[in-house]
């Protein structure tokens, strides 16, 4: 793995070929970013990203993302990603949340909480995706799953409803009750 950067105002680090795991807590005044997956915290005071290693894969994050500016990984993040103005996750949210003043996007599927001053955006749903902000949008609605949105317009795939939007609520107590009685 290489390093690079100034001590405490940017710091980078980069996979050298498969996409590796870097784990820990790592601050910056400026910026930091990894090449590969990423275990830990990552603040930047700008900026905070994981990319893909050298299109080998990667870009996952276990853990807290947060920048002052711009959050974002190529990957699933599982955990807490929260920036100023802008998050972002290409693939999927998993049981976590993001949080920004500006918008939100997740590229693949939502499981957790979306919450933004302004845009929310999500290729589908998982088992509870809930979008708070002035403007929500569910791509598509999976319809295993439970949406709610908050907002001044919502929309979840071909429903659009303003200040409150439900989809699949019952999903939420059916698959306990189908479990009891011996259905997968």
């Amino acid at each position: 793995m290489r390093y690079g950067g100034v001590p405490f105002l940017v710091h980078w680090t980069d996979s050298e070929a498969s996409p590796e795991q870097a784990q820990g807590v790592r601050a910056s005044a400026i910026a930091e970013w990894h090449r590969g997956n990423y275990s830990g915290a990552m603040i930047g005071g700008l900026f905070a990203s994981v990319a893909r290693a050298d299109g080998e894969g990667g870009g996952d994050v276990a853990g807290m993302r947060v920048a002052g500016i711009v959050s974002g990984n190529d990957g699933d993040l599982t955990g807490v990603s929260a920036s100023g103005v802008y998050n972002y996750v290409t693939d999927s949210l998993r049981n976590g949340v993001s949080l920004s003043w500006g918008a939100n996007v997740i590229g693949e599927r939502l499981n957790g909480l979306s919450v933004a001053g302004w845009y929310n955006y999500a290729g589908s749903n998982g088992r509870l995706a809930v979008q708070i902000g002035a403007f929500n949008n569910l791509d598509h609605y999976d319809p295993d799953g439970t949406v709610v949105q908050v907002g001044w317009y919502n929309r979840a795939a071909e429903q659009s409803i303003p200040f409150l939007n439900v989809r699949g609520i019952s999903n939420l107590f059916e698959r306990p009750l189908r479990a009891l009685r011996g259905h997968p």
